[in-house]
């Protein structure tokens, strides 16, 4: 879930609550297994304090939606799509409504990874991060992959995009989204936009389109990044 950089606000009781809830993984110096577990605990009740009216991650699989059309020969039925930082599947459910088939999961929660496949909509399942190691996914494994509440301070690094990077097929994209604010005040994510020009000026991306949407996490603006793998 995509953690509120602090900034002062007047929140509404319904703000501060989610806040709250949020509040959990927002422990600074929480270890990759210390962060895991917290997910743990909160797995049961993760979706009912985070409804779509305050948290819409489903952008990033309307924006991969765009990108495969028939006009440009994308198949969706046919696309293998990984969905990193999966937590408890929403995303996988809004792929199946968008016509995609094959759908994976990676998420270093294991209970968040056992409600996500109670969702029927998931094939694999890999019980891991990116950014910190290698994984054990195979070069080339994905014609996709999305991500949503993973590029914050102290989860995904900004470096797992290279991870990604090799796990996608040429001619594959990337689409995924972190909130507006932390491209300027995360010291993290501000390195996201650089990396990404990096990549491209490197001939191993390519832009499809960056789009700012509204109200990602409560009021606070998104920005979905959709990339296609040179």
């Amino acid at each position: 879930m995509d953690a509120s950089v602090i900034v002062t606000k007047n929140y509404t009781d319904e703000e501060k609550a989610v806040e709250e809830s949020v509040s959990r993984v927002q422990v600074e110096g929480l270890t990759p297994d210390q962060l895991a577990k917290v997910y743990d605990e909160w797995a049961e009740t993760y979706d009912k304090e985070l409804p779509p009216e305050v948290y819409y991650p489903e952008y990033v699989v309307e924006a991969l939606s765009e990108v495969y059309t028939e006009s440009n020969g994308q198949n969706r039925k046919d696309a293998k799509v990984l969905d990193v930082a999966a937590g408890t599947g929403r995303l996988g459910e809004a792929l199946q409504k968008h016509g995609f088939r094959y759908i994976d999961a990676l998420d270093p929660s294991e209970k968040m990874l056992e409600k996500l496949m109670t969702r029927g909509v998931y094939g694999k399942t890999w019980k891991d991060t990116v950014g910190i190691h290698k994984t054990e996914i195979e070069d080339d494994a994905y014609d996709a992959v999305i991500a949503a509440g993973a590029f914050l301070e102290g989860h995904i690094p900004v470096a797992a995009v290279h991870e990604i990077v090799r796990i996608l097929r040429p001619g594959g994209f990337i689409s995924i989204i972190v909130r507006e604010d932390y491209l300027t005040n995360s010291e993290e994510i501000r390195k996201l936009e650089p990396l990404f020009e990096e990549l491209e000026n490197g001939k191993k991306i390519q832009k499809v389109f960056r789009r700012v949407v509204p109200k990602y996490y409560l009021n606070f603006n998104g920005v979905v990044y959709v990339y296609r793998i040179l």
